[in-house]
């Protein structure tokens, strides 16, 4: 027997088509069955297609409807732009509604609340929703909103997307050297090149990319993270945090009382004028003083031998001449024992002090706090010019 063929006109009965050999005595050319008593005659192999009567032609189907997300940068980017798309035009207008809510951002502080109506005309496939941003000048985690459409008209279109997610970060991410615009708080460096990062009169944080990169905070009481790479970082004015990473890093502090850690690597922390505090991590690391100043800082991990204070012997004086500082130029104790001593280590209080002219009438100035007991020698320091 040959195949037959049938199609289902309504949903409860199928036509069969049965084409006979001659070998039968009868032919029926055509049978309609309920489904569910549908058999195979003769033994005959039937093949049965299914016609949904009442499914729509794809061009009468309706658009779907979606919502882009939203990425932007306080203080850089005024709004956050939200693209609405359908799938297809309609022949018909499609107006939705829509409507901010809060997430972490807060209207009124963070963002301006807004709601209202955007109408698709016919052939139109894309509108956008523009949120105006509000700029606090505060360093900031990353905040966020929404923007939720609903339907004016439900029989217009389907939602595959109907929400729309507002990110506002403070920082700006840069793959080539950048100068923070006014307003943005925060910088990171991106890429593998040595490029530079500088902030502005904000209290910024500059990250750099893992090459050697040069960051500068400016004013503000700055945070900046070398992370990998060769770098230099300077703090500028303010108090700020400088922390270099892995790599043999440069770090300074300038006016203001700094914190400086150099990280992994053989680095090199210049705290500045302020009183700050200094650790250099892992590696041989220097500790430099352009003069004596007055202001004490405190070097939390210094390591006798590994490490070395580098002095100026311009900004210092007292007849130092650049070179290892030579013996007689240092003393273990509480104060100068003769006109040479120029560097006094206490073991007691762990204080490193200057005296330009040993036991005479100029008085000795602090000029850092080391850990007490350490095996300092004039070894540890270094004259510069």
């Amino acid at each position: 027997m040959s195949l037959g063929r049938a199609t289902m006109a309504i949903m409860k009965f199928i036509s069969i088509t049965v084409a006979v050999s001659n070998e039968l005595p009868t032919i029926v050319p055509t049978i309609s069955i309920p489904l569910s008593q549908a058999i195979i005659f003769f033994g005959a192999t039937l093949t049965v297609e299914i016609t949904n009567s009442t499914q729509k032609n794809s061009e009468n189907l309706v658009p779907n409807i979606s919502i882009s997300n939203a990425l932007v940068t306080e203080g850089l980017n005024a709004n956050a732009i939200f693209t609405v798309r359908l799938s297809r035009a309609s022949t018909t207008p499609i107006t939705l509604r829509y409507t901010t809510f809060n997430r972490s951002a807060r209207a009124g502080l963070d963002y301006q609340a807004r709601s209202g109506l955007i109408t698709f005309r016919p052939g139109q496939t894309s509108a956008i929703i523009g949120i105006r941003l509000l700029n606090n000048n505060l360093s900031e985690p990353n905040e966020s909103f929404q923007v939720t459409l609903a339907k004016v008209n439900p029989s217009d279109a389907i939602f595959s997307k109907a929400i729309g997610v507002g990110i506002i970060t403070d920082t700006l991410r840069s793959p080539i050297s950048r100068l923070l615009p006014v307003g943005v708080e925060n910088l990171s460096l991106i890429g593998n090149r040595a490029i530079i990062g500088t902030g502005n009169a904000l209290n910024n944080t500059i990250t750099g990319s893992g090459a050697n990169n040069r960051l500068s905070g400016l004013q503000g009481n700055d945070r900046l993270l070398g992370l990998a790479g060769d770098d230099l970082l300077n703090g500028g004015l303010g108090s700020d945090r400088v922390i270099g990473g892995i790599g043999n890093d440069i770090l300074v502090g300038a006016p203001g009382n700094d914190f400086l850690l150099g990280g992994v690597g053989n680095d090199i922390l210049n705290g500045g004028s302020g009183r700050n505090v200094l650790i250099g991590g892992l590696g041989a690391d220097r500790f430099v003083y352009g003069a004596p100043n007055g202001r004490i800082d405190r070097i939390n991990d210094f390591v006798a031998i590994a490490d070395t204070i580098v002095v100026s012997s311009r900004g210092f004086g007292g007849g130092l001449r650049p070179a290892t500082l030579p013996v007689d130029r240092f003393r273990v104790g509480a104060g100068a024992a003769d006109a040479s001593d120029r560097f006094i280590y206490n073991p007691a209080t762990g204080v490193l002090s200057f005296d330009a002219d040993g036991i005479g009438a100029i008085g000795r100035i602090p000029i850092a706090v080391l850990n007490a007991g350490l095996p300092m020698s004039a070894a540890d320091i270094f004259v510069t010019a």
